[in-house]
């Protein structure tokens, strides 16, 4: 140790580079930090001097865990942090852990050298380079995770970090320096994420060739072969084979799988066709797309179920809503049941069979009182002021639902009188009758807005045949359909 600070004081030396800070602040976690401003922010930088090592001489060194934070305010001015400079922390001893900020693009040179204290270092996927000894003598670090957003490790940059055990190298490393880790004497496990990128023989100096050495999948043959990586005698082919398939491919189908190294991000999707709906995963998760981390082979069914669930619904468990909105709802079996809405809102619903029973509004006179749904087909609804019309229950789920604004309509035996120009459109012996279109074309619609029927007569009256029962709409030319029910 005392070597290999004796090589980095020499080293520093001949490095003359000087910090004026412009101005300091006080850290999350309470120590006090010195920047400087540059064109993009600001970067963290020593108090001290450069000239004989004395960085930190006459300040008070951070010590504990830090948190650097991802921007300052200074002077009336907010500046992101987006580089921590050359020897920021060198020396710094009682340092024990250190978080930096997605903010932060390079880790200088020198940086943490000597911070002998530090165990742990979070690096985020800002980080796009890591300067030479950047870690140099880091005795206490244990494990360090170089993200995929940085291409080289530079020389010398984890030398002496003796109890270093682990390392995972990010996917677009390319190359490592002279003796990037050499003398981390107790390194027990390398993950490379990453195909053979450049080394050389010094790189990984100073531990047995049977380290395991932990390699993407299909990456094996590369790595056996690749000059000075071929020195190592155990690799680990770290595959994970993710196989999804359906409970009945005749209800839905799915996408996402097949084989990833550990550590990807996998992400599955499960499709309903027209007429079912996607129940959940075989691991209990209900989440569709489902996304996680590879970790080891695995097997996910999709299970689909007949019957669609209403459109744009959301089912929660024990949700809270304040302020108008739905307390303290329960959804068992995807069925509502027992849920208060305060305010102005729906009070006291109940879902019993499937079908909504006796439902109270108290809003007088402009939600929905006393709905009974009755062989999947509301029925006996008052809708008032340009709220929903015409809704269908077809196997005992919401399949479709129109709005139709700026209409009023009144409870009635189900056979409605409505003043449409001059044209008046009612029930008669089962068969819908059209006064006074004048001529112009009279269409017939479902509830869903398919087109049944069109005539264009200059009767009096136009007569449009239906198939059954229901609810039905008639447009006039360009005005507004109107509904109507029928009774055969």
């Amino acid at each position: 140790m005392k070597r290999l600070l004796l090589f980095i004081i020499a080293t520093l030396s001949f490095w003359h580079s000087t910090y004026a800070y412009d101005f300091c602040a006080v850290a999350p976690t309470g120590q006090t930090l010195y920047y400087n401003i540059v064109s993009n922010g600001v970067v963290v930088v020593y108090p001290g001097s450069s000239i004989n090592n004395n960085f930190w001489v006459g300040y008070s060194q951070p010590v504990g865990n830090l948190t650097i934070p991802d921007s300052i305010s200074n002077g009336g001015g907010t500046y992101p942090i987006t580089a921590i400079g050359d020897a920021a922390f060198f020396g710094c001893s009682g340092l024990t852990s250190v978080t930096i900020p997605n903010s932060v693009t390079s880790v200088g040179n020198f940086t943490f050298a000597g911070c002998s204290e530090l165990t742990s270092v979070n690096i985020p996927n800002s980080v796009t380079s890591i300067g030479i000894e950047a870690f140099g003598a880091c005795s206490g670090l244990t494990a360090v995770i170089i993200p995929n957003s940085v291409t080289t490790i530079e020389d010398v940059t984890f030398q002496g970090c003796s109890g270093l055990l682990s390392v995972v190298i990010g996917n677009s490393v390319t190359s490592i320096g002279y003796q990037a880790f050499y003398n981390c004497s107790n390194l027990s496990s390398i993950t490379m994420r990453c195909y053979p990128p450049t080394i050389n023989t010094s790189t990984f100096s100073g531990f047995p060739v049977n380290i395991p050495i932990h390699v993407p999948c299909g990456a094996l043959s590369s790595y056996m072969s690749a000059t000075n990586w071929s020195n190592f005698t155990h690799f680990v082919e770290d595959c994970a084979i993710i196989t999804v398939t359906a409970n009945d491919f005749t209800l839905g189908g799915v996408t996402g799988g097949g084989t990833f190294t550990a550590g990807d991000t996998v992400t599955l999707t499960a499709i309903p066709y027209f007429g079912s709906r996607f129940i959940g995963w075989s691991n209990g998760s209900q989440e569709n797309p489902l996304t996680f981390v590879a970790t080891t082979s695995q097997i996910f069914i999709a299970a689909f179920g007949v019957g669609e669930l209403p459109h744009d619904t959301v089912f929660v468990y024990d949700t809270t809503y304040i302020s108008h909105v739905v307390h303290d709802t329960n959804y068992i079996n995807n069925y509502i049941y027992d849920t208060i809405y305060v305010s102005q809102y729906v009070h006291d619903t109940a879902y019993i069979y499937r079908y909504v029973h006796d439902t109270v509004i108290n809003y007088v006179n402009v939600y929905i009182y006393d709905t009974i749904f009755d062989t999947n087909i509301v029925y006996d609804t008052v809708w008032l002021y340009r709220y929903i019309h015409d809704t269908i229950y077809l196997d005992q789920y919401i399949h479709d639902t129109i709005y139709i604004h700026d209409t009023i309509f009144m409870q009635g035996e189900g056979i409605e009188d409505i003043a449409l120009l001059n044209a008046k459109i009612y029930q008669r012996n089962g068969m819908i009758v059209v006064e006074g279109a004048e001529g112009n074309p009279v269409y017939l619609y479902d509830v869903v807005g398919r087109l049944l029927a069109t005539k264009r007569e200059t009767a009096q009256e136009v007569q449009l045949d239906v198939p059954a029962s229901g609810i039905y709409l008639v447009k006039i030319g360009d005005a507004p359909a109107r509904r109507i029910v029928v009774k055969r």
